[in-house]
């Protein structure tokens, strides 16, 4: 089912992120601004090559449907653009995910970065629970300085689970 990006962008930032206390998680404003240019330039190619294209029946279709997807994504790059609250939060052995607004302990889950899909050259930054559903997976391309945060998160998730072989 296709999702409404700017809208969900939207109602994520009438809640207020930047006042909870821990390291936090952006997107990266640049790379999304480069990514939605990028995408604005092959939807205005692709209506050049529908309108070049008119008398052929076939080629408008294809590319009236590559289009539509070029849309979609180009959607999605913009929401992340004007999201303005943090992607993720650590605070005290807690890590927040702004989608589904809740607190997850870091000590129940694995934290790894992933080739997801067989074309992705890029790493997914993955959270994965005991029987590897993932809870979130976020492309290290879109985000504002993800190593500073892992590091952050693995040293936290490293002193808990250390706390509790003590005991």
């Amino acid at each position: 089912m296709l999702k409404n990006y700017l809208k969900e962008a939207q109602n994520l930032n009438k809640i207020d992120l930047n006042s909870f206390i821990g390291t936090k998680l952006y997107y990266s404003k640049l790379k999304n601004i480069l990514n939605s240019i990028f995408f604005g330039l092959m939807i205005a190619f692709c209506v050049w090559l529908i309108i070049d294209s008119i008398d052929n029946n076939v080629n408008v279709l294809f590319f009236f449907l590559v289009l539509l997807l070029f849309l979609y994504v180009f959607q999605e790059s913009i929401a992340r653009v004007i999201y303005k609250n943090p992607v993720l939060i650590l605070s005290e052995g807690k890590v927040y995910y702004f989608k589904t607004q809740t607190w997850h302990n870091i000590e129940d889950y694995r934290f790894e970065d992933k080739h997801i899909g067989k074309i992705n050259i890029n790493l997914t930054f993955c959270m994965e629970d005991k029987k590897n559903n993932k809870i979130f997976a976020l492309n290290n391309w879109h985000l504002h300085n993800p190593e500073d945060f892992k590091s952050r998160l693995t040293y936290q998730r490293a002193m808990i689970l250390k706390a509790k072989q003590k005991k």
